[in-house]
């Protein structure tokens, strides 16, 4: 499946230029399970991919026959967020309401619905729980989180556009791409995502692999107010396999989000392929030729 994904990271968390990572972290709300899930299927699907002018993907979509934008968001603990200007237009069912909050540890208290259906390229998914996000444009726009995006084992492949969608590995050497060419690497999936165990210039960091962030970042130390603004690891060894030197930027992260060190954004996606295997907790990535 080929993913058209952009993503405008600024509107979920300003500061730092508006380029660090869009979170949704699910606090409170006593909303239950989703039950939206579809079966896997063992077909390929593709989505066309765009790139804003920051290097964010997303992808274009009609919901209930309204054109869309939506960013690819593995940050996001909520399937779906859409802005209320495009809520309003939608035929929906009132679920209550939920506490968010951000990496930096900012509270939002938010509506949440649910949609009978929701059609992406190929994927479709049913009964699906939706976040009404407040944004201060007034656009039709929203975003697909890590409970959707995990249905389907995906490769990446931004440079080319592209997001497959494939659950069977034997399928992608014929769309030329070779996992045994690629560095497997076991991950966790936490709160924020796809959490890798990188080794840097600074020790081992938990790093969170995500889209929602357009430029890799680690936590500001605590016992420094106003650290350099970047450090360039000599080495981001993952998996065994250095990937070579990697440009990270300090931000603030709430001290609440102690499972993650921080972000390996969308300037490390762009430059490999990544297949992540949501079934077996499984990433394999490659450098680009």
């Amino acid at each position: 499946m080929v993913i058209v994904m952009t993503e405008r990271s600024g509107r979920f968390w300003g500061g730092w230029r508006g380029k660090c990572c869009a979170l949704l972290l699910v606090l409170g709300g006593g909303i239950g399970l989703f039950s939206y899930f579809t079966p896997r299927s063992p077909k390929v699907s593709h989505l066309f991919v765009e790139l804003d002018a920051d290097g964010s993907p997303f992808t274009r979509t009609a919901i209930q026959g309204i054109p869309c934008r939506l960013e690819i968001n593995f940050g996001s603990k909520y399937p779906l967020a859409l802005s209320k200007q495009l809520l309003t237009q939608l035929e929906k069912t009132e679920a209550g309401t939920t506490t968010l909050r951000n990496v930096k540890g900012d509270e939002t208290e938010c509506l949440t619905f649910y949609i009978k259906e929701l059609k992406v390229g190929e994927l479709k998914f049913k009964n699906i729980l939706v976040l009404e996000k407040k944004i201060s444009l007034d656009e039709q726009y929203g975003s697909m989180g890590q409970p959707l995006l995990s249905q389907q084992n995906l490769l990446l492949d931004f440079k080319n556009s592209a997001i497959v969608a494939c659950n069977d590995k034997k399928v992608l050497p014929s769309l030329g791409y070779r996992l045994e060419e690629m560095t497997k690497i076991p991950f966790e999936l936490g709160r924020t995502g796809i959490i890798l165990s990188c080794k840097t210039d600074l020790g081992i960091k938990k790093l969170d692999l995500t889209t929602a962030a357009n430029l890799s970042c680690l936590r500001q130390p605590a016992e420094q107010s106003e650290p350099p603004p970047t450090l360039t690891t000599s080495q981001l060894v993952i998996g065994g396999k250095d990937f070579g030197p990697q440009v990270l930027r300090f931000v603030y992260i709430t001290p609440k989000l102690d499972e993650i060190d921080g972000f390996l954004g969308m300037d490390f996606l762009r430059r490999h392929v990544t297949y992540i295997d949501f079934e077996n907790g499984l990433v394999y990535i490659r450098e680009r030729e």
